[in-house]
């Protein structure tokens, strides 16, 4: 490992993911879980990123990412309110808003901002499109995992389902990080 960056979060999850994404690539992922990240209110998760970054004191090398699950039917909801959403009705009380409906297109949208060594900011996304699927599957992954079906996944299975290196390679933070990766082994 010839790199290394900070990132900011206290989810484990996350930092593991990006672990596992940015280390196949030789970036080392240090995290952060003592400074605070302070995210506004909003419905953009790249200003909710950017933000969190700005509040932050001027470190080098230092990153921040923020998601969010979008589901048609339910007019983008609970977008960048995700993790919120799920600590109150987990993925139980979205199949129940969703029991009606027959759209049950999503997606989730990774916005990623980062720092470099010389002070500059830079964002990065990631998209994927899928489909929430009719009850739960699968024990891996975290947070909305075992109910969004990935578009890009010919076998219809959740992200639950698949294994780590997989939804690492398709996902929505998965595709943020690559760019992010992209940046900093070409500086």
């Amino acid at each position: 490992m010839n790199r290394r960056l900070t990132f900011c979060t206290s989810n484990t999850h996350k930092l593991g993911e990006a672990s596992a994404i940015l280390g196949r690539r030789g970036i080392k992922v240090v995290p952060d879980s003592l400074t605070e990240k302070i995210e506004i209110q909003s419905m953009d998760v790249r200003k909710i990123a950017q933000f969190s970054l700005d509040c932050i004191p001027k470190k080098r090398e230092y990153f921040v990412e923020d998601t969010g699950l979008f589901i048609k039917a339910l007019n983008g909801f609970p977008g960048p309110f995700a993790a919120y959403t799920f600590k109150s009705i987990s993925y139980h009380g979205i199949l129940r808003l969703l029991a009606t409906h027959d759209d049950r297109s999503a997606y989730f949208l990774s916005a990623i901002a980062f720092r470099d060594k010389n002070g500059n900011c830079h964002m990065f996304e990631g998209r994927i499109d899928g489909h929430i699927a009719h009850g739960p599957a699968g024990d891996r992954g975290f947070g909305f995992d075992p109910i969004f079906v990935p578009d890009v996944n010919s076998n219809l299975k959740t992200f639950a389902e698949l294994d780590d290196d997989l939804k690492n390679r398709i996902s929505h933070r998965g595709l943020a990080l690559d760019k992010l990766a992209l940046l900093i082994l070409n500086s």
